[in-house]
């Protein structure tokens, strides 16, 4: 009689599943005076600026970008990159 093996679905989707892990990292959100009033996923931080209901802020000079300013960056060689 011959045997059919199967492998587990779960071992064929686990390499998809860690981009996703990133977008459900908590980002804070802060209003109009610079006062932090929540803390959202990066998932739904996206669609906030998305929706140009928010802007990201630059940690480094505070400088502000909407969606079409961000969507054009590219990080700097030594900048930390998580994919």
């Amino acid at each position: 009689m011959n045997t059919l093996s199967l492998k587990p679905l779960v071992y064929t989707f686990q390499p998809a599943l860690k981009p996703l892990a990133s977008l459900l990292k908590p980002v804070l959100v802060l209003n109009r005076n610079w006062q932090p009033i929540n803390v959202a996923t990066v998932a739904r931080a996206l669609i906030m600026l998305w929706n140009a209901s928010a802007k990201i802020v630059d940690p480094v000079d505070y400088q502000l970008y909407d969606w079409s300013d961000w969507s054009r960056l590219v990080p700097d060689r030594d900048e930390p990159f998580e994919a």
